[in-house]
């Protein structure tokens, strides 16, 4: 079978759920978070989540090998609650308990390990926070969350970001990747890519209000959850989003200091044709610790609403990195992504197929190819 074809069955294959059930149960989620708001007055209280499983199939050059269910890295499943309370002068108080429940994760699975090895543990813990915020004055977070700059490399339109984005690895991550002679000396195929994207600390955080489009952060944070980090972290961001008659455009450029040892510059920035459903990203960055490493990272979607249903969406992407792995060492990727939307159900089915490539300074490693079919469930 043709690796289109397996693309399309794969993708057919998780259409077939009972999709009226679940806009059933987004009714009644919904039900839930009305009456928690009534009962705790002037506080609102949201309970959301989703949950992202799927198929993936992984030819590492020699041996392919296949995985079912695997929850899907790009965006993993996971569930929390957010509360928001007014209070005087504008102000208002917000916090945030977020879980990631990723079991057979496609950023751990591999031929070795084909569960991926999870267990739920304090790294689960996405966010754990408390904000204050006003829209003259900005907002002001405190505790395990994103720092300035997570989020920084991922401007996109395509509407095909949940299986195809920058954090190319991320469909199959956990991959070990083969040298020529067959063997597993070249690490995993997440130690060839990098989006030099922000991360989420324990942290202090400041955003400014918008003036004109733009937006300012600043974090500073440390890894708590986490073994043997000490490390301070620091960053800054700004970014800039503004509709221009037909054309919708955002963008970030972000500099964040890790440690003692490493600094990275990096940004992104898409663009919309809204009347044609036509969309541009790109990204790109450098980071400086052993050995200075950089990539770039470019994105062409078309989106149309050619069924009730939803909207329905392609991409195809490059990666290209340098030093990554090791010095001297290049990485390339181009993916093929579509993603069909049921919206009254809270819905997204999608299918991709991408390519991987590895350049080692010191060893030759095989090409690898991963097709991956699944949905997002969001509530």
């Amino acid at each position: 079978m043709s690796k289109s074809k397996i693309l399309l069955a794969t993708t057919a294959s998780v259409a077939t759920f009972g999709f009226p059930a679940l806009s059933e149960e987004i009714d009644w989620i919904n039900q839930i978070n009305t009456d928690l708001s009534k009962a705790f007055g002037n506080t609102k209280v949201t309970i959301y989540g989703q949950i992202n499983q799927g198929i993936l199939s992984y030819d590492d050059g020699i041996e392919s090998s296949t995985y079912f269910p695997v929850d899907n890295a790009n965006s993993g499943s996971r569930i929390g609650i957010e509360t928001e309370t007014g209070l005087s002068s504008g102000w208002s108080m917000g916090t945030k308990i977020e879980l990631g429940i990723t079991p057979s994760s496609t950023s751990s699975v591999n031929i070795k390990d084909k569960d991926g090895g999870w267990a739920f543990d304090q790294t689960d813990i996405r966010h754990l926070e408390m904000s204050f915020a006003s829209e003259a004055y900005g907002t002001f977070s405190f505790g395990q969350g994103s720092m300035a700059t997570d989020g920084i490399t991922g401007a996109d339109f395509s509407g095909t970001g949940v299986i195809a984005g920058v954090a190319v690895s991320d469909m199959a991550g956990g991959q070990l990747v083969r040298d020529a002679m067959g063997g597993f000396t070249g690490g995993k195929v997440s130690d060839h890519f990098d989006n030099m994207d922000g991360a989420r600390r324990f942290r202090v955080r400041y955003d400014s209000a918008s003036y004109n489009g733009f937006t300012f952060s600043g974090a500073y944070g440390q890894e708590v959850l986490a073994d043997d980090d000490s490390n301070d972290y620091y960053d800054l961001a700004v970014r800039y989003a503004r509709t221009y008659g037909d054309y919708a455009f955002a963008s970030g450029i972000g500099y964040a200091w890790n440690g003692d040892d490493e600094e990275v510059l990096s940004g992104s920035a898409a663009v919309l044709h809204q009347p044609s459903g036509l969309s541009l990203a790109v990204a790109g960055g450098r980071t400086s610790a052993d050995r200075d490493s950089t990539y770039g990272y470019v994105k062409a979607g078309y989106q149309q609403n050619w069924f009730k249903a939803g909207a329905t969406a392609f991409s195809v992407d490059y990666y290209s990195g340098a030093d990554v792995f090791e010095a001297g060492a290049d990485s390339r990727s181009v993916g093929l992504a579509v993603v069909q939307n049921f919206d009254r159900q809270n819905l997204e089915v999608y299918g991709a197929i991408r390519e991987y490539k590895f350049d080692g300074a010191s060893a030759d490693y095989k090409d690898g190819t991963a097709i991956m079919g699944g949905l997002r469930w969001k509530f």
